[in-house]
């Protein structure tokens, strides 16, 4: 009865991102939160670029808090491949994260950069920062040497209407951080952000929070992200990509 009442007040907020998740379905909702880690959602291949060098192609498929320390692998593999750039690829990505967002940022912008703002329902306004991951530290003992020369780097950003979310956050940090330009088809637009309340032994609700505007304090929610290079097709995405480098 409690559960019927709980999806019928969710149902009157007219929210289409707001669900009841029961308590029978933690499993799920645990895998949700920080991503198994036994699933791939970062990929990486070394390809050349029109130039002649190479460049580390970084695709990110959901930003979950395990796509951090896949993240450093790519890294890694770009670091000893000698890449002279990276093409961070988020087409079809979802989003995912909001802390994840900061510590992935953290690569590209340094550490206690601007991401984005936050405005909650209640009128206030919250500033987000990269993150320092908590799994560099583990990871430094391991790293090649130089590794640090990947904030450095040229990036493009590849995005498409199914970029979302945390991704249009990540790509839009990057574009008014690092100038880093934004190549593919306007994004899905959206600029507002849920968060999980716990309802006790019923489970959890997830529900929308706030509003999210980039650094320069953009919205583009319902609007999506403009490329600073539009293409439509897949291949001439990467084509383009990799002609600016």
């Amino acid at each position: 009865l409690m559960k019927s009442a709980i999806n019928g007040m969710i149902a009157g907020l007219g929210d289409k991102y707001s669900q009841f998740i029961p308590k029978e379905n933690q499993t799920a909702y645990v895998e949700e939160r920080a991503g198994n880690n036994n699933n791939s959602v970062v990929s990486s291949k070394v390809v050349s670029c029109p130039a002649g060098y190479n460049v580390s192609v970084i695709k990110i498929s959901i930003i979950k808090e395990v796509a951090a320390l896949q993240l450093d692998v790519a890294v890694r593999k770009a670091i000893v491949s000698d890449c002279r750039g990276i093409i961070l690829d988020l087409r079809n990505c979802p989003g995912g994260s909001a802390g994840a967002t900061d510590d992935i940022l953290s690569n590209f912008l340094g550490v206690d950069k601007i991401t984005m703002s936050r405005v909650l329902g209640s009128g206030k306004r919250e500033t987000a920062r990269t993150l320092d991951s908590k799994y560099r530290t583990k990871l430094r003992a391991v790293r090649p040497l130089g590794w640090e020369k990947v904030a450095s780097l040229p990036v493009v950003c590849l995005v498409n209407d199914r970029s979302a979310s945390a991704s249009e956050v990540m790509a839009l940090a990057l574009r008014e951080g690092r100038h880093v330009p934004i190549v593919g088809k306007r994004t899905f637009g959206k600029g507002i952000g849920q968060d999980y309340i716990d309802v006790g032994v019923l489970g959890w609700v997830k529900t929308t929070l706030y509003s999210w505007y980039s650094p320069s304090g953009t919205s583009i929610h319902k609007t999506g992200v403009l490329p600073d290079f539009e293409e439509d097709d897949h291949k001439g995405q990467m084509d383009k990509a990799l002609s600016l480098f």
